[in-house]
């Protein structure tokens, strides 16, 4: 039979409180640097959404399903993998207007790897009869990397910072004693791009048939900014 044994220790009371009275009263300097980047975006989701009703039950979903396929292979886009099937459903109509048919959607999502290659998606799908496209975001292939690059130059400009100020004074730090990662920004949304005229377009069902024929497509880059809190110690 395993006996548990509690051993109780006493702390003096005065040595937790001494101990957390250095930590708290050791001179410091606290700043924040900040570092930003313009990331240029290489990969482009698209949402495409088929469903038979648009073409207004003369073409089944299958055949809608080919034409896409078929307009975007001759794009040279691999679809085996850069598309992907996001969902199925289908919607019924009122019974009196269509006898309870359903009738099917369905939706993809589609990596562009190559944003001037977005015009001339949006134009094919126009051909087949496809209309109903969003993009979803916009990113780069190297956002994790980038992202820490950033992070590291927000917390040397942190520590510039801390050395440009106490050194006016004639003191110099120590070691960091405290960092914290603040609230990051992103910027802009994968919702609106800009065309060649510089117009800001945003991305909804009435606006596609005008943009599908636009091939000359210009992404807004994708801005990343970042604030670290740092303290030092004083020397």
């Amino acid at each position: 039979m395993i006996k548990l044994v509690l051993i109780l220790v006493s702390v003096p009371l005065l040595a937790i409180a001494q101990e957390g009275k250095n930590f708290i009263d050791q001179n410091y300097i606290e700043v924040v640097g900040k570092a930003e980047i313009d990331v240029v975006p290489d990969l482009i989701y698209l949402r495409i959404t088929i469903n038979e009703r648009d073409s207004k039950n003369k073409v089944s979903l299958a055949e809608l399903e080919r034409a896409m396929i078929s307009s975007l292979k001759a794009l040279g886009v691999d679809v085996n993998k850069e598309l992907r099937v996001e969902d199925v459903a289908g919607s019924y109509r009122s019974y009196f207007l269509a006898k309870g048919e359903v009738k099917l959607s369905k939706s993809y999502q589609l990596v562009i790897k190559d944003p001037k290659n977005v015009g001339k998606v949006f134009e094919e799908l126009a051909k087949t009869g496809v209309s109903n496209v969003v993009i979803e975001k916009i990113d780069n292939t190297n956002m994790a990397k980038i992202r820490q690059e950033v992070k590291v130059a927000a917390i040397r400009a942190a520590k510039e910072k801390a050395e440009a100020l106490v050194g006016a004074i004639g003191q110099s730090i120590g070691r960091s004693i405290f960092i914290q990662e603040l609230e990051p920004y992103f910027g802009p949304g994968g919702r609106s791009y800009k065309v060649a005229a510089n117009t800001t377009w945003d991305l909804n069902p009435e606006s596609i048939d005008q943009m599908a024929g636009d091939q000359d497509l210009s992404f807004e880059k994708i801005k990343l900014a970042y604030s670290i809190l740092v303290r030092f110690e004083l020397k």
